[in-house]
Formats: structure tokens, C-alpha cells, sequence
């Protein structure tokens, strides 16, 4: 197995990443009954001579957690592999599937059949669901005294596949495989690439170069087929999924991983020349609005007398642009948020702000401050670059975009230079 050294990889937006994995997937699937087992109608190819479990594959009897299954193929003594990985027994045996690991552990068992010579198309995939149909991420299971509560509204669930095509099943706690010879000399070596995806369903793509047969991947596929032949792996859309991680198993039991920096994503090629194994990852590509909220104050607004005697409010007229929203004024110790989105089709970007009387009780200069935020905002601000969990102060630290005008009081004067701020 050698990687393509054309191996790049493809630019994403400046966009929040978010990675989010599917459970369950199929069109067709089977609920399992905790029975005592018994053949497998539908599944058919189980040859006359397969020998019936003996009494060390009898099935134990099923509890809430432990479900067994017997597995059975044509060709007995078959390895079989659970996820990818092989376990101590051979067909035919019993293999208990157990609730909490699907729920703790892995989100699917898979199960599948290798024999030297033969080969097998065939897989089954467990997985739970809730009885209620809710979505099995929302649901909790309480341990108490090491013990899970709640498995019983679990079920246990089966999809079936023969060359990745979901197939219909009645299952009964027995799955079958059937094993063919593999091609002799002369014929056209196959090895087999399995694929197993983290993340949303189809958001990879796999093609294969030399017909372009693309693949798409709920949850997992496997293709046999010639060796040399060369498939392309990428992400389906680079606007919605990044592939960023792709650890490769050879049939040796050597891994290697390629990993992509951030805001990129994985592109590459393999050639198939042994059996290999491709865990992917991709993560959905959630997009963000950066707000940029900005006021100005023209010049005739920055320096006003105001007659303290006076039982007006003052009015003061500022410029904003479309992502302002809210402005808070800072008189002292005082504050006043200020709503100044525009409640018509066309934002107008003039817009008048009135601070209450009250805020000036004695003659003399006040500085106001001005800021394109609501205080919830600015003390978010404040907290994620100086982890402050205090209140925003009237001090002279404000943000650099804290735009200010000055008001002087006296007793003899309305308000001067109070031109309106034409647009």
C-alpha cells in the first residue's frame, strides 16, 4: 500500500468548526428479540455441512445488557472482526453484544468474516436506539452502584449489508455469512480497502480513478477489488465538511495518519496493494457573522452648553452603521443603554439619543462616553481578553472605538452649536 504523493489540501473559509457524529443510519434495519436464538430466514447461502453450534457456542441467556448472537458461516473456523479487530473465536461461536459499550464506547459493532482463500461481501452493523424514537444523544443512562439504569429502553438494532447494499432482514440473534473461493492463479488478484467514517454521513467522497465511480459513506464501506487500482478521498464539499484526519491500518498492523493544519482539508490519493483500513474524520463547517457595530459623532455634537435649569432632556444626534444595534451612554457613574436599530426597510444612519436631565445634577463639564454596545456585550468583551469578572467601570480604559462628546452646564445659556448633523 503506498500513499499518492500528489497529496494536497484544499482551503476552507475562516469559519467556526464544529464536529458532530451521526448515530444510526440505514434504510432498512431489524429490531432484535432477546430469544434463544435459531436460524436466519433471508439471508440464505448457508451450505448443508456448516456444523451446528456445539454445546461451547450455546448461547447464555440474554439480560437487559448482554445480547448474544450466533455467528455462523458457510466455511467454518472463519475469523472473525469486530470493528476491524479479530477475536479469539471461530465460526461458529456466540459473541454478546453488550448495550453499554455501544452506548460508552463505539457507536456501532461491526461484524465481519475473513478465511484464507475465500472471501466474504458481507457485514452487520449494531447499534441502539431509544423505544421512544428520541435522538440516542439526548439519552442518559444513571449509574448507581455500578450498575446502568435505563438500559431497558434501549433496543438493540441490526443493519445488514452484502457489497455495501443495505439489505432487509429477519433477524432472530443468529447472522450468517457466506464465503467464496478466491480467484486462482491467472485470474485477477482483489484486496479489499474498508472505510469507517466519524462524523455526518456522505461528507466524504471516495472515487475510483480509472472509471470515476464515486462512493459516498454513511458509516462505513468496503470495496473489494484489483490491486493497483487507485481511489481518491476528499471531502464531499469543502463549504460544509473539512476532513482533517485520516488514520490509515495496513493489513500489516502498521498505521500512519495524515492530519491537515486548521482551515484546511484533506485530498489524497491510494493505491490498493494490500488490505488496508481508512478510519476518516470530518467535521461540519458551521459559518459566523462577524458584527462590527460603529458610531460617529460629528464634530457640532462634541462640545454643547446646556442651561441646568432647564427641564429639557439633552438630545445629542450621532452617525451609525447597520450592525449597530444598541449604544450605551456613560454619564459618571451612570449608564443608559439606548436602542437605535431601525424598525424600517432602509436603515437610516442618523438616529437621536436623549439622556435624561437627572443624569446632570450640578454645574460643570461632563465627559459622556458613547459605545456601539449594550453593557451585557461590553463586559463579555471584557472578560474574554482580561478575565474580568467585575462590571464594566466609568474609567479610561474604555475600547479604542469608544467614541466621546463633552457637555458644559450653565445657569444662563440653552443649548449652543446644536446644529443638526445632516446626512
Amino acid at each position: 500500500m503506498a500513499l499518492d504523493t500528489v497529496n494536497y489540501l484544499e482551503e476552507v473559509e475562516d469559519v467556526d468548526f464544529n464536529e458532530q457524529n451521526q448515530r444510526g443510519a440505514g434504510a432498512a434495519d431489524s429490531d432484535i428479540d432477546l430469544g434463544d436464538g435459531g436460524s436466519n430466514t433471508g439471508n440464505g447461502g448457508i451450505d448443508n455441512d456448516t456444523p451446528p453450534p456445539t454445546d461451547n457456542t450455546t448461547p447464555t441467556p440474554p439480560t437487559i445488557n448482554d445480547i448474544p448472537v450466533s455467528i455462523i458461516s458457510n466455511i467454518s473456523n472463519a475469523n472473525i472482526y469486530v470493528n476491524d479487530t479479530i477475536i479469539s473465536s471461530t465460526t461458529p461461536t456466540i459473541y454478546n453484544i453488550k448495550k453499554t459499550e455501544l452506548f460508552t464506547q463505539v457507536e456501532r459493532k461491526i461484524i465481519r468474516v475473513e478465511k484464507n482463500g475465500y472471501v466474504s461481501n458481507e457485514r452487520y452493523e449494531f447499534y441502539l436506539e431509544t423505544l421512544d424514537g428520541s435522538p440516542i444523544e439526548d439519552y442518559q443512562l444513571n449509574i448507581i452502584d455500578g450498575d446502568f439504569i435505563g438500559l431497558e429502553s434501549l433496543l438493540l438494532k441490526v443493519d445488514y449489508y452484502v457489497d455495501n447494499e443495505l439489505q432487509e432482514i429477519d433477524f432472530d440473534n443468529q447472522i450468517d455469512f457466506t464465503l467464496t473461493e478466491q480467484p486462482t492463479d491467472g485470474e485477477e488478484e482483489t484486496k479489499r480497502i474498508r472505510f469507517f467514517l466519524s462524523g455526518d454521513a456522505n461528507s466524504v467522497s471516495v472515487i475510483r480513478e480509472i472509471d470515476n465511480q464515486q462512493f459516498t459513506i454513511e458509516q462505513s464501506l468496503f470495496i473489494d477489488d484489483e490491486v493497483g487500482t487507485q481511489f481518491s478521498i476528499k471531502s464531499i464539499d469543502t463549504s460544509n465538511y473539512r476532513l482533517y484526519k485520516i488514520d490509515i491500518v495496513y493489513q500489516s498492523g502498521e498505521t500512519e495518519t495524515i492530519e491537515s493544519p486548521p482551515q484546511q482539508s484533506i485530498n489524497t490519493s491510494i493505491y490498493l496493494e494490500e488490505n488496508v483500513t481508512l478510519n476518516l474524520y470530518t467535521e461540519k463547517l458551521i459559518y459566523t457573522t462577524v458584527s462590527n457595530p460603529e458610531i460617529i459623532i460629528p464634530s457640532t455634537q462634541q462640545n454643547l452648553q446646556y442651561n441646568i435649569n432647564s427641564d429639557e432632556d439633552i438630545v445629542l444626534q450621532i452617525r451609525k452603521n447597520s450592525d449597530t444595534k444598541t449604544v450605551t451612554v456613560f454619564v459618571g457613574n451612570q449608564s443608559l443603554e439606548i436602542n437605535v436599530e431601525s424598525v424600517s426597510t432602509t436603515d437610516n444612519p442618523i438616529r437621536e439619543i436623549v439622556i435624561p436631565k437627572s443624569f446632570f445634577t450640578e454645574i460643570g463639564k461632563y465627559n459622556v462616553k458613547i459605545i456601539p454596545y449594550s453593557i451585557q456585550e461590553i463586559n463579555d468583551f471584557r472578560q474574554s481578553i482580561e478575565n474580568i469578572d467585575s462590571p464594566i467601570e466609568d474609567d479610561e480604559t474604555e475600547p479604542v472605538f469608544t467614541p466621546r462628546t463633552q457637555i458644559g452646564s450653565t445657569t444662563d445659556g440653552r443649548v449652543t452649536d446644536n446644529d443638526r448633523f445632516n446626512e
